[in-house]
């Protein structure tokens, strides 16, 4: 049994709008799960890149695993993927 919705329903999310209704330690979490999502594959590809910095424009946040996205795929790589999380994301 499928659910239905409504046209008016549902609201598809964009940058803007998780900026603006994620406190600080929310949008860090959901940009690292971005991040993760993007280097799963063991590259970032030029449309990557490009979306990625889009979203750098509009998020205030500083010190986020977008900014360090090299650093964060280079430790993923090299088989350190948790321990870079661990030391730049504490709880």
């Amino acid at each position: 049994m499928a659910i239905e919705f409504e046209p008016s329903e549902y609201k598809s999310l964009d940058i803007e709008t998780i900026t603006q209704t994620s406190d600080e330690k929310t949008l860090r979490w959901l940009l690292l799960l971005f991040a993760s999502g993007i280097i799963m594959d063991g590259h970032v590809s030029r449309r990557e890149k490009k979306i990625v910095a889009q979203i750098r424009d509009k998020v205030t946040l500083k010190n986020n695993a977008l900014e360090s996205l090299e650093e964060f795929l280079s430790a993923y790589k090299g088989g350190k993927g948790i321990e870079y999380i661990q030391a730049n994301y504490p709880n």
